[in-house]
């Protein structure tokens, strides 16, 4: 399907994130522009019965009835908003977002209303059991991020933030701008190196203009991802600046996970890369951080981080 579907902005989510209000005030924030913004979620529609294969004409169809119109609005049409697992199939035009969440930030940052009467392993099995559920349903891996423009990380953020972010989206893919891919919380990443050195100048000068314009998008920082944990190789400096400036989205560049290798860390796989750096953090790196940045422990069980370091690469500095 081939849509002229420039004001069209597609939001799949992650089973367990919690959309709502992301999507609520999206809808309030162009409207706040002065711009008509309609939401179609897939909720709103009943699809038993309907080949999954065809959600996407269903979700179509649901359009025109809804716009009472068979054509996409022109690019001074009105914003429209479909949220649905499917949704990025509409259109190579649209914006396609995807919401992800991690499953052990959920599990640890759940309410009772949500998941009553389960323990943490019981919350992350389930969580990652309906997500493989979806793609089964669908016929089509939603978590592919080849199907998305930006995805987006929720952990700690501030519904807001990601509203301001998929604006932000929106105006750059309208001009032809390149978009980083991956954002998320930039207390989420660890340090491979001694950050003393953020104390320069140009921390503070990054700290400034991230205040004032969001966090640029030609600026993303490098890293890696070793069993569920980031670790920043490139752009300490613009991790802490982001922190200070309390701004909750960072653009990164995914370079490799686990035992995938790359050049861009000497040819080696992340989990040497990890092994070989963070035993060289003195303990200074991390109460600079501790003190500085959001704790880690908002994001990981820092206890479970530090013994799973001792076994992998002698004794470690301790966080706490």
């Amino acid at each position: 399907m081939n849509l002229d579907a420039k004001n069209l902005i597609t939001i799949s989510s992650q089973y367990g994130v919690e959309k709502e209000p992301i999507l609520e005030q999206l809808k309030s924030y162009y409207s706040s522009l002065g711009i008509k913004t309609k939401l179609l979620s897939l909720e709103d529609f009943s699809i038993n019965g309907i080949d999954p294969a065809s959600i996407d004409n269903f979700i179509l169809s649901k359009l025109e009835e809804s716009l009472g119109q068979k054509n996409f609005p022109s690019e001074s049409g009105p914003i429209i908003i479909v949220d649905a697992p499917t949704a990025f199939t509409l259109s190579p035009d649209a914006l396609n977002i995807q919401l992800t969440a991690c499953p052990q930030y959920m599990a640890t940052h759940k309410t009772d209303s949500q998941y009553p009467n389960m323990s943490e392993e019981e919350i992350i099995a389930s969580i990652q059991e309906h997500r493989k559920s979806i793609n089964s349903q669908y016929h089509i891996n939603v978590d592919n991020p080849d199907n998305y423009d930006a995805i987006i990380e929720t952990d700690g953020v501030k519904p807001e933030q990601i509203v301001s972010l998929i604006h932000r989206c929106q105006n750059a893919k309208s001009t032809g701008k390149g978009i980083p891919q991956f954002w998320c919380h930039p207390g989420k990443f660890l340090p491979t190196q001694d950050v003393r050195q953020s104390e320069k100048p140009t921390f503070y000068d990054i700290m400034h203009n991230i205040e004032e314009n969001g966090y640029a998008f030609n600026a993303p920082v490098e890293a890696v991802i070793v069993d569920g944990y980031y670790y920043v190789t490139d752009g300490h400096n613009r991790v802490g600046a982001a922190c200070d400036a309390k701004c909750d989205l960072i653009a990164y560049d995914l370079i490799a996970k686990d035992d995938e290798k790359s050049p861009i860390i000497s040819n080696s796989s992340a989990s040497d890369y990890v092994k070989s750096n963070v035993g060289r953090c003195g303990s200074s790196s991390y109460h600079y951080y501790d003190h500085t940045w959001w704790k880690f422990d908002k994001f990981y069980d820092m206890r479970k981080w530090t013994e799973m370091m001792n076994r992998q690469k002698g004794k470690i500095d301790t966080v706490r």
